[in-house]
């Protein structure tokens, strides 16, 4: 019985030598900014990052949110969460309650307005879920900034950690010598005293 399972099959691959079979996959390489590449079957390219939403879905949905520009004002992500956020939840209310008072005389016109309802509520999700993956970057960018101070921190209390313990050594190997030094003496002294 083994203490450790066996490799998976394709370790065969990330061998060294031509006797240990293929070379390994290349890494995946990013397009340079000139290039192009293919994202969800849709042709894009590096400056492509932030493309509104009517653009990415083909004009299924209309972006209610002002697009990010890089010299221009930054969207205010927070106001438009939460405005879609409400919006949603009080379409979904007036959903509800043309639902509940649907009756056979009206269940034309309650059809016909839960419709309307259900596309403008597929409308504030599309727009929340653009806005939330175009939050992304920034949200990256902070993670990141916030795990850099974290490491600094760390180091930090590390090299105040070793130069306490290091002066700690210091005055231990200063009272050490101090103390050997008097012994020294003291053997001396016996010494010559025995010797004379």
């Amino acid at each position: 019985m083994a203490t450790f399972p066996p490799p998976p099959a394709f370790y065969k691959e990330y061998l060294e030598g031509a006797e240990n079979g293929p070379p390994p996959p290349p890494y995946h390489v990013l397009p340079t900014t000139n290039q192009s590449y293919e994202s969800f079957n849709r042709l894009m390219t590096q400056n492509m990052t932030n493309i509104p939403l009517d653009e990415a879905s083909e004009g299924t949905f209309k972006q209610l949110y002002p697009v990010e520009k890089p010299e221009g004002p930054q969207v205010d992500f927070k106001h438009w969460l939460k405005t879609f956020l409400q919006e949603l939840v009080k379409n979904y209310l007036q959903l509800l309650e043309v639902l509940a008072n649907q009756t056979p005389d009206t269940t034309e016109d309650a059809t016909t307005q839960s419709e309307e309802l259900v596309k403008k509520m597929e409308e504030l999700f599309a727009n929340t879920s653009h806005l939330l993956q175009s939050y992304r970057p920034h949200l990256a960018r902070q993670h990141l900034i916030k795990l850099m101070k974290e490491q600094i921190q760390n180091r930090t209390e590390a090299m105040e950690l070793v130069a306490k313990q290091s002066e700690q050594v210091r005055s231990l190997l200063k009272e050490t010598g101090a103390e050997m030094v008097e012994k020294l003496q003291e053997n001396r002294y016996l010494l010559d005293t025995l010797s004379k």
